[in-house]
């Protein structure tokens, strides 16, 4: 089973603090990583007062549930993981 990108999904990270925030670590990890893409490339940094939004896309190779794990980490030490989902279906065609 191959499988075209699914929709874009959006993930928004905002910097409500008061310094820039310089990313040391944005990748996809796990064992389903390779089926998610990001669009374009890792942020460097977030500035004050500044709003992100990361989309990403999920391309199913097989039936069933598949995951990774989107990890942030950051200058100022505040890491953050964010699980992604993604499920891939058989899809049936009438002629």
């Amino acid at each position: 089973m191959g499988g075209a990108a699914s929709t874009q999904q959006s993930l928004f990270i905002s910097n409500a603090g008061i310094s820039d925030i310089t990313f040391t670590k944005f990748a996809i990890e796990g064992p389903g990583a390779e089926r998610f893409a990001m669009d374009g490339t890792a942020p460097n940094q977030i500035n004050q007062g500044q709003t992100l939004e990361i989309k990403f896309a999920f391309t199913a190779n097989a039936l069933g549930d598949v995951g990774a794990v989107l990890t942030v980490d950051t200058s100022e030490k505040t890491n953050v993981s964010v699980v992604l989902k993604g499920l891939g279906k058989d899809l049936l065609y009438e002629l």
